[in-house]
């Protein structure tokens, strides 16, 4: 009687999962502006937690002022909506394609924090968090407009 049950319940489709998801461009364009403004906050969120706690953070011995990290993923933005127009033209997979470049260019983003001179370990850990948090806010909302296949 369980294993019915439980059966029932999992292969019962969820309206979520039966609902088509909206792929055109506006749908996108607009997914892309609310998950960078998410990102920006949360970022500048935890660069204020991690001063308020009496770390400085500073790239290069400048301290980074607010606005910071909001400015950076602003222009990492750019060229992400190039890739987004891209994977959704060419890819064949446009939602696998843009998880796996994404993921890519996150871990290239650490090495600009790991190779820039005069920046403490503490400033360093700090701005790799901001890129995974910017990273798990964006990638995954993106993916869920952008058509699974072509």
């Amino acid at each position: 009687m369980t294993a019915t049950i439980s059966t029932a319940i999992t292969s019962a489709p969820t309206a979520a999962a039966s609902a088509p998801r909206p792929t055109t461009r506006r749908a996108v364009a607009r997914t892309i502006a609310v998950a960078t403004l998410v990102a920006a906050a949360a970022v500048e969120l935890l660069v204020a937690l991690v001063k308020s706690a009496g770390a400085e953070v500073a790239i290069q011995g400048k301290p980074l002022g607010f606005g910071g990290c909001t400015i950076a993923l602003l222009m990492c933005m750019v060229p992400a909506v190039a890739v987004i127009a891209g994977v959704r033209r060419w890819a064949a997979h446009p939602t696998r394609a843009w998880v796996r470049i994404t993921v890519a260019l996150t871990a290239v983003s650490f090495v600009p924090d790991l190779t820039v001179s005069s920046t403490s370990t503490g400033s360093r850990l700090t701005l790799m968090t901001a890129h995974l948090v910017a990273a798990a806010i964006i990638v995954p909302l993106v993916a869920r407009r952008l058509p699974t296949s072509r």
